[in-house]
């Protein structure tokens, strides 16, 4: 019976491992201020328009990227992520699909959006 312990792979089955890379995915976003009227944009977001406009204008410097590169998210989109995040409840997940943006982005978003307005308070 051969010795488990003292056998030795060979090299042929480190090459056998290959990682293929994704493809890149390229999400549509949606601007939601165009497509809801007054009263769903609140059922939504909890929020009415003029204020989100008032919000977005307080804290649009400080959460735009500072280029356009990679397709960057626009202020609008990532306060409209957040604060569908906060209306809702819903996991990341199912926010980062509604705002059409990887889950990991939506985390970065949430968080740099959250520590933003907090900052406004003093």
């Amino acid at each position: 019976m051969e010795n488990i312990l003292s056998s030795s792979s060979s090299s042929s089955d480190d090459e056998d491992n290959v990682f293929v890379r994704r493809e890149k995915k390229y999400y549509i976003r949606k601007n939601y201020l165009q497509i809801y009227d007054e009263l769903d944009f609140f059922y939504r977001f909890r929020i009415t328009k003029p204020t989100f406009h008032t919000l977005l204008g307080k804290i649009e410097h400080e959460i735009a990227n500072p280029t356009n590169r990679g397709g960057s998210i626009t202020p609008n989109i990532q306060l409209l992520l957040a604060l569908r995040f906060y209306a809702c409840g819903n996991m990341q997940r199912s926010v980062a699909d509604f705002s059409g943006v990887s889950t990991s982005s939506a985390c970065r978003i949430i968080r740099k959006v959250s520590h933003t307005i907090a900052s406004l308070r003093g």
